[in-house]
């Protein structure tokens, strides 16, 4: 299945948001990796787009970023309409 444009830019704005929310909690990404007992590149990887995340993933993310699901979910939303 082709990926159309609209869907690519909906994850740039994902991955962004991901990024954003790490750097406004004063973490690197060795930090976040570290906490989720992850090699460093899981996060780069990520962040780039290179590794989708499912659901529980995110939330054990969003629990390191010290940010609930549900509010980086309407963060999210936020984005994506703006």
């Amino acid at each position: 299945m082709a990926v159309t444009r609209d869907v690519l830019r909906r994850r740039k704005i994902l991955w962004s948001l991901l990024r954003q929310v790490r750097v406004e909690a004063g973490l690197r990404q060795v930090d976040v990796a570290t906490k989720l007992g992850v090699p460093q590149s899981y996060v780069s990887n990520y962040e780039s787009g290179e590794r989708r995340l499912d659901i529980l993933e995110l939330r054990a993310v969003c629990g390191v970023l010290r940010v609930t699901l549900p509010t980086f979910i309407r963060r999210l939303e936020k984005s994506l309409r703006g």
